[in-house]
């Protein structure tokens, strides 16, 4: 099944927390928090689990000695971490949590300053939010520990960059039709650009109380990686499984097809509802009759879109 891999990359901005231990009697500390700044990039494996590399320019501390400014410590932070999402890395809004390793290093004008840690090792760990805010864009909101005397609390907006790939396997294994089909060329350059469902279309949304089991035919699915993230649009992976069904019912005048988008507990379910329908419409433009298309809604695997040709 071809699928699509998300790399990702964004800049965020907020308010870091200072509390150095340091091997100075004499100093006192004069300001514990700074403005910061962090670049960061990844790259999804799954729905759900990704890999960050980042570099963050935490801002400085700085020292009193006697009541006079004695000088400061500035903090930069690079690093990689393993991040989960949920419900998923594509889905509107998602909550997320992450942790890795990297190197906290720390430069100072105070002559013979340390700080002292429990641990030559930086263990990062953190916790956020997303939310989509335009195709493949998302704000983001999240909190970080780099260290016991280094904290970020910041806010920033990250891109996704869709591309195709043909190795993410599925949960589970999916029916395949061995046997080659004519090939139906894509509308080149076209997006599939859907507007809300309105009654008066003759593709037929209907009732999953409606679809008889058991199914006759062939069984299709397409996953979230067929469409980009986000959003409902269709992406170059989604075709030569759709190009399949089409030259099927091309060839079979009296077959149909029925298109079932699966949704779970919080998801959009009128995102998955128009993703159901771009596919009815993209089905439709390869040349199969509407008459013979239908799509719905129904409770299931989060994220699907099975099709089901009788």
């Amino acid at each position: 099944m071809s699928a699509e891999k998300d790399f990702f990359a964004g800049l965020s901005v907020g308010q870091s927390f200072f509390d150095p231990d340091t091997n100075s009697s004499s100093l006192t500390l004069d300001s514990d928090s700074d403005t910061g700044f962090k670049i960061y990039g990844g790259y999804d494996f799954t729905n759900n689990i990704s890999i960050e590399g980042f570099w963050a320019d935490a801002g400085q501390t700085t020292f009193q000695s006697s009541g006079s400014y004695a000088g400061y410590i500035d903090y930069k932070i690079m690093g990689v971490t393993g991040v989960y999402s949920y419900p998923s890395n594509d889905s509107q809004f998602r909550g997320f949590v992450k942790a890795g390793a990297g190197d906290l290093s720390n430069d100072t004008t105070l002559s013979g300053l340390t700080i002292s840690r429990d641990s030559d090792i930086n263990i990062f760990a953190g916790l956020g939010f997303e939310y989509n805010i335009a195709d493949l864009f998302a704000l983001r909101a999240e909190y970080e520990f780099f260290a016991t005397d280094a904290q970020m609390v910041s806010i920033g907006l990250s891109k996704r960059f869709s591309f195709s790939a043909s190795d993410r396997k599925s949960a589970s294994d999916r029916k395949k039709v061995a046997t080659p089909v004519p090939e139906v060329e894509p509308v080149a350059g076209e997006r599939v650009v859907v507007e809300p469902v309105i009654e008066t279309e003759v593709l037929q949304e209907v009732s999953p109380d409606t679809i008889q089991t058991p199914y006759q035919g062939q069984e299709f699915y397409l996953e979230n990686t067929a469409f980009e993230a986000g959003s409902s649009y269709l992406t170059e992976a989604a075709y030569p499984t759709l190009n399949e069904i089409a030259a099927d019912l091309i060839a079979n005048p009296d077959a149909s097809v029925t298109i079932t988008g699966f949704v779970s507990g919080g998801q959009n379910k009128k995102q998955m509802l128009l993703k159901a329908r771009n596919v009815a419409l993209y089905l439709h433009q390869q040349g199969v009759n509407k008459d013979n298309i239908r799509f719905a809604v129904a409770p299931g695997s989060a994220g699907e879109i099975q099709m089901i040709t009788q």
